[in-house]
């Protein structure tokens, strides 16, 4: 095992569920991994955007999963489950990049580093 892993993540995939009532797609997430041990440290963004409404900053964040026999993908999202006074307990971050360390999965120091970014829904129907 590495060191630092101070949290526990669930990982969940994209799925397709039926339309709504109105006839547009309906996109959920389903568990795909959970009780998976992490750490997650926020990083400096590479660039501020300045558009039309003013300044949008992205939020990235950099993960660590251990062990390295997950298959996760970019657009997977990622939610910290464990413990419950972390400071991101229960938030949603998308996965934007997936680096696979060149340890073998086997080895016991193997692990994933994730890039992601809080994921911000853009509309719900109750």
């Amino acid at each position: 095992m590495i060191q630092g892993l101070n949290a526990i993540c669930t990982i969940q995939r994209r799925t397709q569920a039926a339309d709504d009532v109105v006839g547009g797609a309906v996109v959920t997430f389903a568990d795909l991994y959970t009780n998976v041990h992490c750490r997650i440290a926020s990083i400096r963004p590479a660039y501020i955007d300045v558009a039309d409404q003013g300044l949008e900053t992205l939020k990235p964040f950099q993960v660590i999963i251990w062990p390295a026999n997950y298959m996760i993908r970019e657009g997977d999202k990622f939610i910290i489950t464990a413990p419950a006074g972390h400071e991101f307990f229960l938030e949603e971050f998308m996965i934007i990049s997936v680096n696979i360390d060149s340890i073998s999965p086997s080895d016991a120091r193997g692990h994933i580093e994730l890039y992601v970014n809080r994921f911000e829904e853009a509309r719900s129907v109750a």
